[in-house]
């Protein structure tokens, strides 16, 4: 009798000893999770007028019909047409405004994202302070921007193969050709109020005064403006959130359906135009 009742606590034992281990398993599996969100940042699209589509890496498409912010991931395609923009915001640090005829990109959802022109041209803000907090990058076919506090904007022509850069009234970009990412000898710095030129018609890239993206000045009072709304309204989306806004986006299901996805998008926003508070 005692022998058996040893087995058992020894049997028992080893039973709890297993759902610990289980469960430290578990919870590190947790936390890695957690470290992999936080390390991503908190990237959302805004539609301010016309023609934008969301394209997910998995092939869905979406044209976007209101203003308000929805979460983007990893492989994200943002496309205008003709007479649509819109904004997008990298946590409350940075905004970026995608102009017209435009294709964007996000190649890397990372603590220092890294995304894609395809086409067309976007105007930019990013924090002062940001200079010691974060980089990101911006691609095009011909260089790659390393981006920290500052005020420019880029276009790409796709029919040219050419990429302009320009810094307005703050800040600097360093410019690299894009087989020469990393070399920092090859990099080109640009400060405000200058623009250089990437082209396969020529290698002469001299920086000049701004002359061609000037047009592209009188957008900044209209990016000031959101950005500033944006930050004192911001607060990181949790993952439900994250999940919950995604699904609203592409009308998955959870109860939606295309004839109750506005009904349900107001209820969900009711007291928001930027964020759930």
């Amino acid at each position: 009798m005692w022998l058996i009742l040893k087995i058992l606590i020894i049997f028992n034992a080893l039973s709890f000893s297993q759902d610990i281990n289980e469960y430290k398993k578990m919870m590190q599996q947790a936390l890695q999770l957690q470290d992999q969100t936080n390390s991503q940042r908190d990237i959302r699209i805004e539609r301010i007028s016309g023609s934008v589509k969301v394209i997910s890496a998995e092939g869905e498409e979406k044209d976007l019909k209101n203003n308000y912010q929805y979460p983007l991931e990893l492989g994200d395609i943002i496309k205008t047409g003709y007479d649509g923009s819109a904004m997008i915001y990298i946590d409350n640090i940075a905004a970026m405004k995608l102009d017209r005829n435009s294709e964007f990109e996000i190649t890397d959802n990372s603590n220092e994202p890294v995304f894609s022109l395809n086409f067309g041209s976007l105007i930019s803000k990013v924090e002062k302070f940001v200079k010691k907090k974060i980089q990101f990058k911006i691609k095009t076919i011909q260089a790659v921007c390393a981006i920290r506090g500052t005020e420019f904007a880029i276009e790409h022509s796709k029919l040219g193969g050419e990429s302009i850069f320009a810094v307005f009234d703050e800040g600097e970009l360093s410019i690299f050709p894009t087989d020469a990412e990393d070399d920092e000898t090859k990099a080109i710095k640009l400060l405000k109020n200058s623009e250089v030129v990437f082209s396969n018609q020529t290698k002469n890239r001299r920086v000049t005064k701004i002359s061609r993206m000037s047009r592209y000045r009188n957008n900044f009072m209209d990016i000031r403006k959101r950005f500033l709304s944006h930050k004192k309204n911001w607060k990181r989306f949790t993952n439900e959130q994250r999940i919950k806004y995604r699904n609203l986006l592409f009308m998955k299901k959870n109860g939606l359906n295309s004839k109750n996805k506005n009904k349900n998008i107001k209820r969900v926003d009711k007291n928001r135009k930027h964020i759930e508070k």
